[in-house]
């Protein structure tokens, strides 16, 4: 499998705080790691490779807990999966999702419970696959992949979308910054992130339309330059987010894809869903498969034209 490992890390103000041996340990994890994004580690077969100190990999953990889980037996990347195959409906749909959850049938309880309240949607019975949503909805699934994209999720297509109209609402600024990176809303924000989000709040919440628009589609390209080149976590983009708006627009416009035009979240989605079935229990729009969005905007439709 292939690493990922950007240039962009040196920049990572959290790697740039680890010694050498645990900048070390970072590495020899990320390129020993399996489909899961796990690896088996132990003092024997850490030094087999490394004349560094087992400590190394423990004090990279503690430091890097966002992206690097210390569990039991090993070592756990949060973000390998996600990096690897995609996440929502990309993942779901992949042809490795199998592959992943017959070496998760192996892999050891803890690290099969981590994966799967981080990627619910690689299992059958998660609500990211809904069943009996009556025959309208199901008739829309037969396109499923196609049209709208998801915001800052990371999918083979990147259309332009609709401009939001006054029928539909804004997520506010810090939800919008997590979706770049398919963090849930639920999800705590670890010290570094939340005081990069206290120091630059005001400068994301200031920033304009199109400026959001740019950033959104560049954290929903899968190849070129802004796939390669944009910022890894949340912390780092918010300390850096003037200097990565610039990047984004710059990527746009050299690029032959349209930046995404955000989608935004239309009032009333829940109540359309749940008359169509009473037990669907999710209470994210931007986790809909875009079929199912888009049978809502049907529904919605002559409402918003009365």
């Amino acid at each position: 499998m292939d690493p990922k490992i950007s240039a962009d890390i040196w920049d990572d103000p959290d790697f740039m705080e680890l010694c050498d041996s645990e900048k070390l340990a970072v590495f020899w994890t990320l390129t020993k790691v399996n489909l899961l994004g796990y690896v088996e580690a132990t003092p024997r077969k850490f030094a087999r490779d490394l004349e560094a100190p087992f400590e190394s990999i423990e004090g990279a953990c503690k430091r890097l807990s966002r992206g690097f889980v210390k569990t039991e037996r090993g070592i756990w990347c949060r973000n390998y999966i996600r990096r690897q195959f995609g996440c929502g409906q990309s993942l779901a749909r992949s042809h490795m999702a199998k592959s992943i959850r017959k070496q998760l049938a192996d892999a050891p309880e803890d690290v099969q419970r981590l994966i799967e309240e981080e990627y619910p949607e690689i299992f059958p019975h998660s609500s990211q696959n809904p069943k009996g949503l009556g025959s309208s909805l199901e008739a829309t699934r037969e396109g499923e992949g196609e049209g709208e994209g998801e915001i800052g999720g990371v999918g083979e297509n990147n259309p332009t979308l609709p401009s939001p109209t006054n029928d539909v609402k804004e997520p506010d600024v810090l939800t919008r910054c997590r979706r770049l990176f398919r963090m849930r809303a639920e999800t705590p924000l670890d010290a570094s992130t939340l005081r990069a989000w206290q120091k630059n709040k005001k400068t994301a919440a200031e920033l304009a339309a199109e400026d959001w628009q740019n950033l959104e589609w560049a954290y929903a390209q899968t190849e070129g330059p802004a796939a390669t080149y944009r910022r890894r976590d949340l912390a780092t983009l918010l300390n850096n987010l003037t200097t990565e708006v610039l990047r984004a627009r710059a990527w746009a416009a050299s690029s032959t894809v349209q930046p995404l035009r955000t989608a935004v979240e239309p009032v009333g989605w829940q109540d359309v869903i749940t008359s169509e079935d009473p037990a669907f229990n999710c209470t994210t729009w931007w986790d809909l498969p875009d079929s199912l969005k888009a049978f809502v905007r049907e529904k919605l439709a002559p409402a918003s034209a009365a």
